[in-house]
């Protein structure tokens, strides 16, 4: 073990201080400045003008420093141990000698300064147009810290680059360099540390690198191809280190947000449906943007592409939000559609005299949350025909009436998938004409039923 030479150099010159250098330089005349201390091979005697075999202190102790709380990935101790690496010096009774007090944190802090530094230097480069050399060379050096397992120090040079890369813009694939760094976050630093998350109140760590992550998605430009690549990865990372296997809410919650706001509303879906609370209301505006681009009497459908994905991944409570955000913007950007308040002791209901189909979600959300399998049947033949007329609810009803109410029906696909893939990210409307995203242009006014109508 004495013979072992180790190369790391904050251990070395940590580990110099540690063993007492000044004792060697006042009592041997030791080094010159800069020159690591020497001593015997032999324990406690110290180098003479006919000392032979000299050996680099650090050798003699480097296994001993690492078992005793090295950690290579922070640069730090463990805390409480110098006065026990102390206590391994030759002369530790000597009434000279005594416990280095060098902290551990000013060699963090050294690592620190020099990522900082290291970052300020790409940026430059990045600010002066050089996007491709600063790309290559943050790579590299990510890639070193890596392979010494420094997934801290690589995280920071990776997210510093890629932040100044994409906030650059598509000029001469500026932004796409940084969406390849940003991937390689994922993929090189997040997955193979494997670094979780565990979802709980005290997993500071995991909501700190989620943080890092949510924070880097929107540095993003809305035109750059690698975004999307990038929240695959992400979401992936957090569905194979986390506790939910579909990905964690608040990375999905914040990737449908950025597609919603970029009116891409079937990428917002897919992630929104799978998000936390605020989801619901992020996907109820964006569907109700959606319908007032489409003709009044559709407003049903919209608020089925919210209402009944939530119903099938269990969501009841979202499902529920939805829908009274989505009705509540309906009712109070049409005054004339003659909107009923109906209350009873248990539940407030509203009643659109004539949208039948939105009386019908309403129904059954009331439905579900009493349990009773008689009033689903019941309700589902009463709006048989409406429904048959929309054509694409069968399959989401059936699936809805076994998770719910225990009501086998024979089936031949994945409900789910089916109906998410044919009415959510299809984009198809019901007489076979493409519906393109919601723009910014001014809300159509529902008409009011006629006179004669009766209420469903």
């Amino acid at each position: 073990m004495l013979e072992r030479g180790v190369t790391t150099p904050h251990l070395d010159r940590y580990t110099s201080k540690l063993l007492g250098w000044n004792i060697f330089r006042r009592r041997n005349k030791g080094p010159v400045s800069g020159e690591a201390p020497r001593f015997w091979k032999t324990p406690g005697k110290f180098p003479t003008k006919s000392s032979q075999t000299l050996v680099h202190p650090l050798s003699a102790v480097a296994d001993l420093v690492i078992l005793l709380g090295w950690n290579p990935s922070t640069n730090s101790f463990v805390p409480n141990n110098l006065e026990i690496l102390a206590s391994l010096h030759p002369r530790r009774n000597s009434p000279e000698f005594v416990v280095p007090s060098v902290s551990p944190l000013s060699l963090v802090g050294e690592m620190t300064s020099r990522i900082d530094k290291t970052i300020a230097r790409q940026r430059e480069k990045i600010a002066s147009g050089a996007y491709y050399e600063a790309h290559q060379q943050l790579r590299v050096i990510a890639a070193r810290y890596i392979k010494q397992s420094n997934y801290e120090a690589a995280a920071e040079i990776l997210v510093g680059g890629a932040t100044a890369l994409l906030r650059a813009g598509s000029q001469q694939g500026a932004s796409a360099s940084g969406g390849d760094l940003a991937i390689m976050l994922v993929d090189e630093v997040y997955t193979k540390a494997g670094w979780g998350i565990t979802g709980g109140d005290d997993d500071a760590e995991g909501r700190a690198r989620k943080k890092r992550l949510i924070e880097l998605l929107r540095e993003f430009p809305s035109e750059e191809p690698t975004r999307k690549r990038f929240i695959q990865e992400m979401i992936g990372w957090s569905g194979r280190f986390g506790p939910v296997e579909r990905g964690d809410a608040e990375l999905h919650h914040a990737a449908g947000s950025v597609y919603a706001e970029d009116n891409e509303p079937y990428d917002a879906e897919k992630h929104l449906i799978l998000g936390t609370s605020e989801s619901a209301e992020t996907l109820a505006k964006l569907e109700y943007e959606w319908y007032t681009n489409d003709e009044p009497h559709t407003a049903a459908i919209y608020a089925s592409r919210a209402v009944f994905p939530y119903l099938l991944v269990g969501n009841l409570r979202n499902a529920n939000k939805a829908f009274l955000i989505f009705t509540s913007r309906l009712s109070t950007s049409n005054v004339s559609l003659g909107v009923q308040e109906v209350s009873s002791a248990s539940s407030d209901v509203r009643v659109f005299p004539s949208l039948p189909l939105l009386n019908f979600i309403s129904m059954l959300l009331l439905t579900i949350q009493r349990g009773s399998a008689d009033l689903f049947k019941q309700l589902t033949a009463h709006y048989a025909s409406q429904i048959q007329e929309v054509g694409i609810w069968d399959d989401a009803l059936s699936q809805i009436g076994e998770q719910y109410f225990a009501i086998k029906v024979p089936r031949q696909g994945n409900p789910l998938l089916d109906m998410m893939g044919s009415m959510l990210f299809g984009g198809q409307n019901q007489g076979g004409s493409r519906r393109t995203p919601p723009g910014r242009s001014q809300s159509k006014t529902v008409e009011a039923p006629p006179a004669s109508m009766e209420l469903d």
